[in-house]
Protein backbone atom coordinates (compact mmCIF):
# COMPACT_ATOMS: atom_id res chain seq x y z
CA UNK A 1 0.00 0.00 0.00
CA UNK A 2 1.77 3.26 -1.04
CA UNK A 3 0.14 5.48 1.29
CA UNK A 4 1.16 3.01 3.98
CA UNK A 5 4.63 3.47 3.13
CA UNK A 6 4.59 7.14 2.11
CA UNK A 7 3.43 7.40 6.04
CA UNK A 8 6.16 5.01 6.90
CA UNK A 9 9.02 7.17 5.47
CA UNK A 10 7.30 10.49 6.80
CA UNK A 11 7.47 8.87 10.51
CA UNK A 12 10.86 7.39 9.91
CA UNK A 13 12.44 10.49 9.22
CA UNK A 14 10.26 12.08 12.32
CA UNK A 15 12.25 9.83 14.55
CA UNK A 16 15.83 9.73 12.88
CA UNK A 17 15.11 6.18 11.79
CA UNK A 18 17.46 5.87 8.86
CA UNK A 19 17.76 2.46 8.31
CA UNK A 20 13.62 1.98 8.60
CA UNK A 21 14.35 5.70 6.57
CA UNK A 22 16.54 3.68 4.17
CA UNK A 23 14.02 0.89 3.28
CA UNK A 24 10.50 2.74 3.32
CA UNK A 25 11.75 4.93 0.64
CA UNK A 26 13.06 1.78 -1.59
CA UNK A 27 9.73 0.65 -1.14
CA UNK A 28 8.76 4.04 -2.17
CA UNK A 29 10.11 3.81 -5.19
CA UNK A 30 9.58 0.54 -5.96
CA UNK A 31 5.60 1.48 -5.84
CA UNK A 32 5.64 4.95 -6.80
CA UNK A 33 6.18 5.50 -10.97
CA UNK A 34 6.29 9.33 -10.07
CA UNK A 35 9.91 8.86 -8.30
CA UNK A 36 11.50 7.35 -11.33
CA UNK A 37 13.44 10.21 -12.66
CA UNK A 38 12.65 12.95 -9.88
CA UNK A 39 16.07 14.42 -9.28
CA UNK A 40 14.55 15.58 -5.70
CA UNK A 41 14.38 11.68 -4.60
CA UNK A 42 17.50 10.40 -5.44
CA UNK A 43 19.94 12.95 -3.65
CA UNK A 44 17.39 11.99 -0.52
CA UNK A 45 17.72 8.50 -0.62
CA UNK A 46 21.24 9.07 -1.59
CA UNK A 47 21.62 10.75 1.75
CA UNK A 48 19.52 8.34 3.69
CA UNK A 49 22.09 5.67 2.42
CA UNK A 50 25.08 7.56 3.49
CA UNK A 51 23.98 8.23 7.03
CA UNK A 52 23.29 4.83 7.43
CA UNK A 53 27.00 4.07 5.87
CA UNK A 54 25.46 1.47 3.46
CA UNK A 55 27.81 1.00 0.73
CA UNK A 56 25.31 -1.33 -1.36
CA UNK A 57 22.84 0.81 -1.26
CA UNK A 58 24.89 4.23 -1.83
CA UNK A 59 26.04 2.25 -5.17
CA UNK A 60 22.82 1.04 -6.20
CA UNK A 61 21.41 4.41 -5.59
CA UNK A 62 23.63 6.36 -7.01
CA UNK A 63 23.86 4.05 -10.54
CA UNK A 64 20.04 4.27 -10.41
CA UNK A 65 20.11 8.25 -10.20
CA UNK A 66 22.43 8.52 -13.49
CA UNK A 67 20.87 6.08 -15.07
CA UNK A 68 17.59 7.91 -15.31
CA UNK A 69 19.08 11.30 -14.97
CA UNK A 70 22.50 11.39 -17.07
CA UNK A 71 22.99 15.26 -17.31
CA UNK A 72 22.86 15.53 -13.55
CA UNK A 73 26.00 16.72 -12.28
CA UNK A 74 24.70 16.81 -8.66
CA UNK A 75 24.04 12.90 -9.59
CA UNK A 76 27.51 12.19 -10.86
CA UNK A 77 28.77 13.45 -8.17
CA UNK A 78 27.36 11.38 -5.58
CA UNK A 79 27.54 8.39 -7.99
CA UNK A 80 31.64 9.06 -7.98
CA UNK A 81 31.63 9.46 -4.42
CA UNK A 82 30.56 6.20 -4.24
CA UNK A 83 32.41 4.44 -6.23
CA UNK A 84 35.36 6.13 -5.07
CA UNK A 85 34.58 5.00 -1.09
CA UNK A 86 33.68 1.32 -2.46
CA UNK A 87 37.24 1.21 -3.66
CA UNK A 88 36.03 1.31 -7.19
CA UNK A 89 39.35 2.81 -8.59
CA UNK A 90 38.53 2.35 -12.37
CA UNK A 91 34.71 3.49 -12.00
CA UNK A 92 35.35 6.57 -9.98
CA UNK A 93 37.87 7.76 -12.75
CA UNK A 94 35.30 7.19 -15.30
CA UNK A 95 32.54 9.24 -13.27
CA UNK A 96 35.07 12.13 -12.61
CA UNK A 97 35.54 12.12 -16.21
CA UNK A 98 31.97 12.10 -17.14
CA UNK A 99 31.51 15.05 -14.52
CA UNK A 100 34.09 16.84 -16.74
CA UNK A 101 32.57 16.45 -20.13
CA UNK A 102 29.38 17.87 -18.75
CA UNK A 103 30.99 20.45 -17.04
CA UNK A 104 34.58 21.61 -18.49
CA UNK A 105 34.73 24.00 -15.35
CA UNK A 106 34.25 21.14 -12.74
CA UNK A 107 38.25 21.17 -12.27
CA UNK A 108 38.33 19.40 -8.51
CA UNK A 109 36.51 16.61 -10.66
CA UNK A 110 39.42 16.61 -12.92
CA UNK A 111 42.01 16.35 -9.64
CA UNK A 112 40.37 13.58 -7.95
CA UNK A 113 40.11 11.92 -10.71
CA UNK A 114 43.68 12.35 -11.17
CA UNK A 115 44.82 11.95 -7.36
CA UNK A 116 42.97 7.70 -7.70
CA UNK A 117 45.15 7.06 -11.08
CA UNK A 118 48.27 8.73 -9.18
CA UNK A 119 47.58 6.71 -6.52
CA UNK A 120 46.97 3.55 -7.89
CA UNK A 121 50.19 3.76 -10.02
CA UNK A 122 53.18 1.13 -8.96
CA UNK A 123 56.61 2.42 -9.82
CA UNK A 124 59.35 0.31 -8.90
CA UNK A 125 62.24 -2.05 -11.05
CA UNK A 126 59.99 -5.31 -11.26
CA UNK A 127 56.87 -3.72 -12.21
CA UNK A 128 56.49 -2.36 -16.26
CA UNK A 129 54.84 1.24 -15.65
CA UNK A 130 51.45 1.45 -16.62
CA UNK A 131 51.92 4.37 -18.59
CA UNK A 132 48.43 4.65 -20.28
CA UNK A 133 46.85 5.13 -16.76
CA UNK A 134 50.02 7.40 -16.33
CA UNK A 135 48.95 9.77 -19.66
CA UNK A 136 45.68 9.46 -18.43
CA UNK A 137 46.48 11.37 -15.00
CA UNK A 138 49.33 13.92 -17.22
CA UNK A 139 46.01 14.92 -19.52
CA UNK A 140 43.75 16.02 -16.50
CA UNK A 141 46.64 17.55 -14.91
CA UNK A 142 47.62 19.61 -17.95
CA UNK A 143 43.84 20.94 -18.37
CA UNK A 144 43.86 21.74 -14.37
CA UNK A 145 47.17 24.15 -15.12
CA UNK A 146 45.76 25.56 -18.41
CA UNK A 147 42.33 26.33 -17.32
CA UNK A 148 42.80 28.30 -13.86
CA UNK A 149 45.09 30.22 -11.52
CA UNK A 150 42.93 28.94 -8.57
CA UNK A 151 45.92 28.69 -6.21
CA UNK A 152 45.09 25.70 -4.12
CA UNK A 153 44.45 23.72 -7.55
CA UNK A 154 47.35 24.16 -9.30
CA UNK A 155 49.54 23.46 -5.74
CA UNK A 156 47.67 19.99 -5.87
CA UNK A 157 48.90 19.54 -9.27
CA UNK A 158 52.20 20.20 -9.21
CA UNK A 159 52.35 17.55 -6.41
CA UNK A 160 50.75 15.64 -8.25
CA UNK A 161 53.33 15.72 -11.12
CA UNK A 162 56.00 15.52 -9.00
CA UNK A 163 55.39 11.87 -7.45
CA UNK A 164 55.48 10.19 -10.29
CA UNK A 165 58.35 11.94 -11.89
CA UNK A 166 60.36 11.61 -8.83
CA UNK A 167 59.60 7.65 -8.70
CA UNK A 168 60.36 7.32 -12.29
CA UNK A 169 64.16 8.68 -12.07
CA UNK A 170 64.73 6.39 -8.84
CA UNK A 171 63.27 3.48 -10.18
CA UNK A 172 63.58 3.64 -14.42
CA UNK A 173 66.71 4.51 -15.06
CA UNK A 174 67.04 2.10 -17.95
CA UNK A 175 64.11 2.94 -19.65
CA UNK A 176 64.78 5.42 -21.61
CA UNK A 177 61.18 6.63 -22.70
CA UNK A 178 59.90 6.67 -19.21
CA UNK A 179 62.96 8.36 -17.30
CA UNK A 180 62.23 11.26 -20.14
CA UNK A 181 58.51 11.72 -19.04
CA UNK A 182 59.69 11.44 -15.15
CA UNK A 183 62.00 14.62 -15.97
CA UNK A 184 59.30 16.38 -18.21
CA UNK A 185 56.60 15.99 -14.80
CA UNK A 186 59.29 17.15 -12.37
CA UNK A 187 60.05 19.85 -14.73
CA UNK A 188 55.93 20.24 -14.77
CA UNK A 189 56.18 20.14 -10.85
CA UNK A 190 58.46 23.41 -10.56
CA UNK A 191 56.60 25.07 -13.03
CA UNK A 192 53.62 25.10 -10.97
CA UNK A 193 55.09 24.83 -7.82
CA UNK A 194 54.11 28.32 -6.58
CA UNK A 195 54.71 28.03 -3.04
CA UNK A 196 58.20 26.48 -3.68
CA UNK A 197 57.93 23.31 -1.27
CA UNK A 198 59.59 21.56 -3.61
CA UNK A 199 61.69 23.09 -5.50
CA UNK A 200 64.83 21.57 -4.60
CA UNK A 201 63.54 18.03 -4.50
CA UNK A 202 62.08 18.55 -8.23
CA UNK A 203 65.21 19.97 -9.00
CA UNK A 204 67.39 17.32 -7.52
CA UNK A 205 65.32 14.85 -9.29
CA UNK A 206 65.75 16.69 -13.04
CA UNK A 207 69.50 16.57 -12.14
CA UNK A 208 69.64 13.14 -11.80
CA UNK A 209 67.35 12.40 -14.21
CA UNK A 210 68.98 14.08 -17.28
CA UNK A 211 72.26 12.86 -15.67
CA UNK A 212 71.00 9.10 -16.56
CA UNK A 213 69.64 10.33 -19.94
CA UNK A 214 72.77 12.20 -21.37
CA UNK A 215 74.71 8.63 -21.71
CA UNK A 216 72.11 7.80 -23.95
CA UNK A 217 71.97 10.88 -26.13
CA UNK A 218 75.29 10.35 -26.73
CA UNK A 219 75.28 6.91 -28.17
CA UNK A 220 72.29 8.52 -30.29
CA UNK A 221 74.65 11.42 -31.58
CA UNK A 222 77.63 9.43 -32.28
CA UNK A 223 75.20 7.58 -34.40
CA UNK A 224 73.08 10.48 -36.31
CA UNK A 225 76.11 12.69 -36.46
CA UNK A 226 72.87 15.35 -36.30
CA UNK A 227 73.89 19.08 -35.40
CA UNK A 228 70.71 19.80 -34.37
CA UNK A 229 70.50 16.90 -31.63
CA UNK A 230 74.23 18.28 -30.64
CA UNK A 231 72.42 21.92 -29.75
CA UNK A 232 69.56 19.94 -27.96
CA UNK A 233 72.19 17.89 -25.76
CA UNK A 234 74.28 20.75 -24.99
CA UNK A 235 71.18 22.61 -23.60
CA UNK A 236 69.78 19.62 -21.91
CA UNK A 237 73.25 18.86 -19.95
CA UNK A 238 73.17 22.77 -19.22
CA UNK A 239 69.84 22.35 -17.57
CA UNK A 240 71.03 19.05 -15.64
CA UNK A 241 74.02 20.91 -14.25
CA UNK A 242 71.56 23.58 -13.50
CA UNK A 243 68.97 21.88 -11.66
CA UNK A 244 71.65 19.55 -9.54
CA UNK A 245 73.22 22.86 -8.40
CA UNK A 246 69.53 24.14 -7.31
CA UNK A 247 68.83 20.87 -5.53
CA UNK A 248 72.34 20.18 -3.92
CA UNK A 249 70.90 20.53 -0.53
CA UNK A 250 68.82 17.22 -0.59
CA UNK A 251 72.00 15.39 -1.16
CA UNK A 252 74.91 17.25 -1.17
CA UNK A 253 77.41 14.44 -1.53
CA UNK A 254 75.63 12.43 -4.49
CA UNK A 255 75.24 16.12 -5.63
CA UNK A 256 78.82 16.33 -5.54
CA UNK A 257 79.57 13.02 -7.05
CA UNK A 258 77.41 13.64 -9.60
CA UNK A 259 78.18 17.02 -10.94
CA UNK A 260 81.81 15.81 -10.91
CA UNK A 261 80.60 12.77 -13.41
CA UNK A 262 78.30 16.04 -15.61
CA UNK A 263 82.06 17.08 -16.30
CA UNK A 264 82.44 14.42 -18.78
CA UNK A 265 79.68 14.77 -20.68
CA UNK A 266 80.21 18.76 -21.00
CA UNK A 267 83.42 18.03 -22.98
CA UNK A 268 81.18 15.97 -25.64
CA UNK A 269 79.53 18.62 -27.37
CA UNK A 270 81.83 20.95 -28.42
CA UNK A 271 84.07 17.70 -29.34
CA UNK A 272 80.86 16.63 -31.64
CA UNK A 273 80.51 20.54 -33.22
CA UNK A 274 84.01 19.92 -34.53
CA UNK A 275 83.59 16.56 -35.59
CA UNK A 276 80.59 16.84 -37.38
CA UNK A 277 81.72 20.87 -38.46
CA UNK A 278 78.51 22.13 -36.71
CA UNK A 279 78.20 26.06 -37.37
CA UNK A 280 76.92 28.06 -34.17
CA UNK A 281 77.18 27.99 -30.71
Amino acid sequence: NLRFVQLKSRACFEGELWPCALEALSKQYELDSALVGDEEFYPRIFGVAQTVGDTAAMLHWSGEAVRQVPGSLLLWRARASALRDAGMSDSAVAAYERLVELDSADLRSALAAAQILIGDLVIDTATAVDTVRLNRAGELLDLITASTTDTALVMNSAVLYFRPGQQLVQSRRAHVDELALGVDWLEKSLQYDWQQRLTSQANFFVGLGIFFLAADMDAKIVESKSCEEVAEYSALLNRGVEAMNLGASVAQQTADQILDMYKRYESRPPTFRRAFECRGP
